[in-house]
C-alpha cells in the first residue's frame, strides 16, 4: 500500500503522465494477462520458434560478412558511457541487440524510424549511426520509468555528432507515440519497440506502430516472453515474424 501511494504521488505531480493513472487504475479491473501463466505460455513459444542469430541472419537476408565484422561503439565511445553509467546508482537495464537494429536500419535504408523506450540510448545510438548515412531521423518516445531519477542519463550512448538527427519526446506512448508517428508523416522503414511492456499497453501501440509502419520495413519488439501480446498480435493478422533470443530475453521481428 505504502509503495502504491509513493507511486501514484510520484505520477501526480507529473500532469504529462496522467494518463498512466488511469491505466493504472482501469487495469485493476480487466483480466491480468501479465500473470505467470499466460508468461509461461508466452516463454514457451518464444523458446520453440527461436532461431539462431545465423538461421535469423538467413531468413532477413542478411550477409553473414556484415555482422561478423561489426562494432558500433570504439573503446572511447564506451568508455565514456560505462563511466557515466558507473557514476549512479540507478540501473536503467541493458543494451539490448543493437548490432540487429544496426542491420536492419541497413538494410531497409532507413531515412525516418520510431523507437519507444530509450534508457541509456544504446538502441538509439546504434539505429542512429545508420540513419546518419543518410541523414535520417530517429523520433524516439521516453516515459521515464516510474519513481526513476537521474533523468540526465537518458540517451547518454548518443554522442553529440548524432543529435541533430534525433529528437525525443518524453511522454508515456498514449501522448508521445501520436506524436511521434505524426512528426514522422505516418510512415518509417523501421520501428522499434521497448516501452510499456504491459500486455494492455502493448495492444494498444502495436497495431498503430505497424500500421503506418512502410511495405518490406521491420517491427522489432523486445521482450516478448512477458506476455501473449505479440504472439496474439502475429497471429490475429496473419503476419510474417521471427523470433530470437538475446541475452536471456526474446525479441520479435515483423517484417511488413
Amino acid at each position: 500500500m505504502i509503495e502504491d501511494i509513493k507511486t501514484l504521488l510520484w505520477l501526480i505531480i507529473r500532469p504529462n503522465y496522467y494518463s498512466v493513472i488511469y491505466d493504472l487504475i482501469i487495469n485493476k479491473f480487466r483480466k491480468n494477462y501479465d500473470s505467470n501463466f499466460f508468461k509461461e505460455k508466452s516463454l514457451e513459444i518464444c523458446i520453440n520458434k527461436s532461431l539462431n542469430i545465423f538461421e535469423l541472419y538467413s531468413k532477413l537476408e542478411i550477409d553473414k560478412s556484415e555482422y561478423e565484422k561489426l562494432s558500433l561503439f570504439d573503446v572511447n565511445e564506451l568508455n565514456r558511457i560505462n563511466s557515466l553509467i558507473n557514476s549512479s546508482n540507478t540501473n536503467f537495464g541493458g543494451e539490448g541487440f543493437i548490432d540487429l537494429l544496426f542491420l536492419l536500419c541497413e538494410k531497409v535504408q532507413g531515412r525516418k524510424v520510431l523507437e519507444t523506450g530509450v534508457a541509456y540510448g544504446w538502441s538509439s545510438a546504434s539505429i542512429l549511426k545508420s540513419l546518419i548515412n543518410r541523414n535520417g531521423k530517429l523520433i524516439s518516445v521516453d516515459m521515464a520509468m516510474i519513481k526513476q531519477g537521474n533523468f540526465e542519463l537518458i540517451g547518454i550512448a548518443v554522442s553529440n555528432f548524432y543529435k541533430k538527427n534525433w529528437q525525443i519526446i518524453n511522454k508515456p506512448d498514449k501522448y508521445g507515440l501520436i506524436q511521434a508517428i505524426k512528426i514522422l508523416n505516418y510512415e518509417y522503414e523501421l520501428a522499434h519497440y521497448d516501452s510499456d511492456k504491459s500486455y494492455y499497453g502493448r495492444m494498444w501501440a502495436y497495431p498503430k506502430i505497424y500500421k503506418n509502419l512502410k511495405k518490406n520495413g521491420f517491427f522489432v519488439v523486445d521482450d516478448i516472453e512477458d506476455n501473449m501480446s505479440f504472439h496474439n498480435f502475429v497471429e490475429q493478422n496473419n503476419l510474417t515474424y521471427f523470433i530470437t533470443q538475446y541475452q536471456n530475453k526474446f525479441i520479435g521481428i515483423i517484417r511488413k
